[in-house]
This record gives C-alpha cells, sequence and structure tokens, in this order.
C-alpha cells in the first residue's frame, strides 16, 4: 500500500512539474544587431572601420533555438547610414562607392542558414544587381552571435566602384584601394518563457 502510495505521489509531482515547465523563445530586436566592417588602405593595408545605422531588419523571427531565431534575418541595409568616424570620408565612400551601384545605395542581406558542423553562417548578399552567398565563422556565447569573414567586392562586380573610390582618396589611401572587406555581424538574442 505504502508502494502504490510512493507512486502516486511521484506521478503527481511530475504532471505538476510538466505543467509549470514553461514555452521559451529566443528572439532578437533591431536595437540589438549590429553591422560593422573593416575595408583596407595604402599598400601597408592599414583598416578603416564601420557599420550602418538604418539596417532595415525584416520579420525578426522567433525560435527555440538562437539559430533557429537567426536563421532567415533579412536586412536592407541603408549605405547612406554609413559612420566611419570621419564624416568627409564618409561622404567620399557613399558618393565615390555605394551611390553608384547598379541597383542603388542599398545592400539585401539574409541569414540563409547554418553549418553546425563546421561553425559557418551561410549569408546571402545582394548588392550592385549581383546575388553570392558566403560563409562566416560564428560563435554563440552568452546569447550572442557573432559571425566574422572576408568578401572579395570584385565578386559583386564593383571593380569600376573601386577605381572611383581609390581616386577620390589617393592621396590619404597612397593609390591603393584593397577589394578585401571583412565583415562583422553581432546579434544579442533575449530568451523570453511564458
Amino acid at each position: 500500500m505504502k508502494l502504490i502510495y510512493l507512486i502516486s505521489v511521484i506521478l503527481l509531482s511530475q504532471s505538476a512539474f510538466a505543467a509549470k515547465k514553461k514555452n521559451c523563445h529566443y528572439q532578437t530586436t533591431p536595437k540589438d544587431v549590429v553591422v560593422k566592417f573593416t575595408a583596407f588602405k595604402t599598400f601597408m593595408k592599414l583598416g578603416v572601420g564601420g557599420s550602418f545605422k538604418k539596417l532595415g531588419l525584416k520579420d525578426l523571427i522567433k525560435g527555440k533555438t538562437i539559430i533557429d531565431a537567426a536563421t532567415g534575418i533579412e536586412a536592407a541595409i541603408d549605405t547612406n547610414s554609413l559612420i566611419t568616424g570621419d564624416e568627409g570620408r564618409d561622404v567620399k565612400i557613399k558618393k565615390f562607392f555605394f551611390s553608384t551601384m547598379d541597383d542603388g545605395p542599398v545592400i539585401e542581406a539574409k541569414i540563409k542558414g547554418f553549418d553546425t558542423k563546421n561553425d559557418l553562417l551561410m549569408l546571402e548578399i545582394e548588392m550592385n544587381d549581383e546575388e553570392m552567398t558566403i560563409p562566416l565563422n560564428y560563435t554563440i556565447k552568452n546569447n550572442k552571435l557573432v559571425a566574422k569573414g572576408t568578401i572579395d567586392i570584385f565578386d559583386w562586380d564593383l571593380n569600376d566602384n573601386l577605381k572611383s573610390i581609390n581616386k577620390a582618396c589617393s592621396e590619404k589611401h597612397e593609390k591603393k584601394t584593397w577589394n578585401d572587406v571583412e565583415i562583422h555581424l553581432t546579434a544579442k538574442f533575449k530568451k523570453i518563457c511564458k
């Protein structure tokens, strides 16, 4: 009889625990997503960092994991919101590089998915009427996704744009502006339980 009572208590406590179990998901907000880049100038390959104030994030997704919540995030990056810490430089980059892109000064980006085995985030980038998916190395720690990688702007047929900015900044760039650009994406996620 005691055994039956003990089993009943265990079963009731388990069902009570299951009833109290919360439904949780991860989600980010536009203010918690940051896109930065580092371009390079001179033969010493000096870095010039920048970011964008307006990312135009669309349809932020909820997910049971951070990877689920990040997959499918889309942005329409307004390159007119460029910040490098030097207003004169910002004006030149916008005028001589971004404004002459075929489809206008907006970069479309989308997280297509993750290769968790190799710690790669697959990022689709559309600019200058060209679309490519590139791998970025990523980590997730303390509910924060960090992804880094390098793109070659020649892959988006931006050769003339590079020549244009190189000419406009020839003195400060010592007539050398590099075609590889490092990109850095961070997104903080909150765990929300109901």
